[in-house]
């Protein structure tokens, strides 16, 4: 997978084929480039048919720069078997930020000594929409239980938040900044920060698209402390 990462060309998306594959150590992508990863779809059950797991502490992806290339996550299961990877970003580092949609795909079990269990954007923002996915038992020993970002712009949709933890602050998502977007027919149920704020969501502020209010629509915040 590394070769084929390494002749990948910015923009480009990985296309991935109904299989389980192992990761013993994370694919490194450089250079800047921003790479899409999309599942060949999902089962008759709506789960991937493309299941990504750890036989180690690593991570799955580490971006030098931006990740999502545009086209962002389809159809992916990340497995992380709750082997804890020491640095930020338990299944997916962005050195930068996080262009594209997360759709259809599933986060459970990853795990990070720092900041965001499942996905960390160090130095910038998540932008995209996460529809129809499920971020579960996933924690981090810093902030961001499953989500860590500078800034989020975009709408959660029909998803779901259980049981992610982090050390300190947002035991689901941890926004240094801004939260920009919609909370819509979602639940967050069971996600805690162990001595910061935050239980599901921590953000400097929430607004809705346009400085309009936060809609937080059909959604479910359960059990967060």
């Amino acid at each position: 997978m590394q070769s084929a990462v390494g002749k990948a060309s910015n923009g480009d998306t990985l296309l991935f084929p109904e299989s389980t594959f192992v990761f013993g150590a994370g694919v490194s992508v450089e250079g800047g480039k921003s790479l899409g990863l999309w599942g060949a779809g999902l089962s008759e059950s709506g789960q991937p048919l493309t299941v990504l797991e750890k036989s180690d502490a690593c991570r799955f992806f580490n971006f030098a720069g931006d990740g999502g290339g545009g086209s962002g996550i389809r159809s992916i299961a990340f497995n992380g078997k709750e082997r804890t990877f020491r640095g930020d970003g338990g299944a997916i580092y962005c050195n930068s930020s996080f262009i594209g949609d997360i759709l259809n795909s599933s986060f459970a079990g990853n795990s990070a000594g720092g900041n965001g269990g499942a996905i960390c954007c160090y130095f910038g923002s998540f932008t995209g929409d996460i529809q129809s996915s499920s971020f579960a038992g996933n924690g981090a020993g810093g902030i961001g239980g499953a989500i860590r970002c500078s800034g989020f712009t975009g709408d959660i949709l029909s998803s779901s938040f259980a049981g992610n933890g982090a050390g300190w602050n947002g035991g689901a998502i941890n926004c240094n900044g801004n939260f920009t977007g919609a909370v819509q027919s979602s639940s967050f149920v069971d996600n805690y920060s162990v001595s910061g704020w935050g239980g599901a969501i921590r953000c400097g502020s929430f607004t809705g698209k346009d400085d309009a209010f936060a809609d937080l629509g059909g959604s479910r915040f359960l059990q967060n402390y």
